[in-house]
């Protein structure tokens, strides 16, 4: 490896990421043995990739991290199972894919994506930064916050009302411990504060749970949502197309893409409640006769992180080509078996090529 593309910090840091605190630049200070073995996790696969590419994925980390993280991993594991790959290579047409590789039925497309899936989480944690970041400002020495609501105190809010009522609190707790759990409720015009205290001397974070936050499950919709999405921008490909999506750790699984892509089982009752009839719906966007179909084929991918990547799954198109399953064997298969109606599956011929990715494991 050599080129490093996140430094080692030159000062001892042993603290925590703060919420809303962009991984690389807890990166750059934090000297815990997580942060220091996703530096390594980083410069390592950063490290394998082409030059140019990974210049590039360094600036992205830091303006799209997700997306650039993706990005990261989907060209790793083209290079760990076998194909060298242009990025960004320019077509016929002026289209230029995230990736281009060569296999035995000729170049291949991959495009990576990855969908912002329950953004509603997303939003309420950036909303309420600011309320956090007086709590953890503010917090007695030695005492941990347990958050269980806040406000609903939008951006463009005054906050003072919150921080004279947090600072007016958190002064009367008392500064040589307590052996009890102290709680804070208050209800402000734009709702109920409740909070407790727990005095936990040298306690790294002064948070010690957020306040939760209910979503609605929106999984399938952005799946299909970025399949059209994407389709726009590589229909004039003359050359055939792996759409790979990012899942997202909270709600979605592969039952979310066997549903949008290939269709859902069913059950049906009489009026004793009895089942009746148990059957497979073929109304998956993948259901098609179309012989040129945008997409051969979606690489699934419901986890990706610093720990771990589960082996993807491709779902190939009722039309795809039938070399496919050959050509990415090191992927769960998932298909439509027509003559059954039902889903058709293959696993995994190996998963050996994550062995050189360094994960974390601290």
């Amino acid at each position: 490896m050599s080129k490093i593309w996140i430094e080692e910090p030159t000062e001892s840091d042993e603290s925590w990421a703060q919420i809303g605190e962009h991984t690389l630049d807890w990166l750059s200070r934090s000297t815990l043995t997580r942060a220091k073995e996703m530096r390594l996790f980083l410069n390592h696969n950063l490290s394998q990739l082409p030059s140019s590419f990974a210049d590039k994925l360094k600036i992205d980390l830091r303006d799209h991290w997700k997306s650039a993280f993706f990005e990261l991993i989907v060209g790793r594991i083209l290079q760990e199972i076998g194909y060298q790959f242009k990025h960004e290579a320019v077509l016929a047409g002026g289209s230029k894919p995230d990736f281009l590789i060569d296999t035995s039925i000729g170049e291949i497309v991959i495009e990576a994506t990855s969908p912002i899936i329950n953004s509603e989480v997303g939003a309420f944690y950036k909303k309420v930064n600011p309320l956090i970041k007086i709590l953890k400002e503010n917090v007695p020495e030695n005492w941990v916050i347990n958050i269980n609501k806040l406000p609903d105190i939008g951006f463009n809010d005054s906050k003072k009302p919150f921080k004279a009522f947090v600072k007016r609190k958190f002064n009367d707790i008392p500064k040589n411990g307590s052996k009890e759990e102290i709680p804070i409720i208050e209800n402000f015009p734009e709702g109920k504060l409740e909070l407790s205290l727990i005095y936990k001397p040298n306690y790294s974070n002064p948070i010690g749970f957020y306040p939760s936050v209910g979503y609605a499950e929106n999984s399938k919709y952005r799946i299909k949502h970025i399949i059209d999405e994407k389709r726009t921008q590589v229909r004039e490909i003359d050359k055939p197309v792996i759409l790979a999506i990012q899942g997202s750790n909270t709600g979605t699984d592969l039952d979310d893409f066997d549903q949008v892509l290939f269709g859902q089982t069913f059950t049906r009752m009489n009026r004793d409640r009895e089942i009746v009839e148990k059957g497979f719906n073929p109304n998956g966007l993948f259901i098609s006769k179309n012989e040129n179909p945008t997409y051969q084929a979606i690489l699934a991918f419901h986890e990706v992180g610093f720990k771990h990547v589960k082996i993807p799954t491709l779902y190939l198109h009722q039309k795809a080509n039938p070399k496919l399953e050959k050509i990415f064997d090191l992927f769960h298969i998932r298909y439509y078996e027509e003559s059954n109606n039902c889903i058709g599956s293959i696993e995994s011929q190996r998963n050996d090529y994550f062995n050189n990715f360094k994960f974390v494991t601290a």
